[in-house]
């Protein structure tokens, strides 16, 4: 025969702890799971974006889950401002606590001091 097609299939548990990999060919298939019985507990992820993974078992899944690597990369909804604009919002910050410590004095009766800029 000039032409033979095969199929080779790997599984890689996606714990970094785990480490079990396995390759076999279709045709072992049978033999393969009867001689590696963990690969009954084989669980297969795929995400709404895609992206796929595999675990040998429970424990094994569950620490999938607590990396969060399941989880869809978004983009932060809230932007930071960085440079001038940090100072500014620092400076607004410190005078509402002054303006805040101002008002508490004023209604208990206590002398306070103003400061314009």
């Amino acid at each position: 025969m000039s032409l033979i097609k095969a199929l080779i299939v790997t599984f890689t548990c996606n714990n970094p702890e785990c480490g079990k990999t396995i390759t076999w060919g279709a045709q072992d298939e049978p033999k393969t799971f009867q001689e590696n019985e963990w690969l009954l507990g084989l669980r297969l992820i795929q995400t709404l974006d895609k992206r796929e993974f595999a675990y040998c078992s429970d424990v094994c899944e569950v620490a999938g889950i607590k990396t969060g690597q399941h989880n869809i990369k978004q983009q932060p909804k809230v932007q930071l401002p960085t440079g001038s604009a940090t100072e500014a919002i620092q400076k607004a910050a410190q005078a509402a606590a002054q303006a805040e410590a101002a008002t508490k004095a004023i209604k208990e009766g206590q002398p306070v001091t103003l400061h314009t800029a």
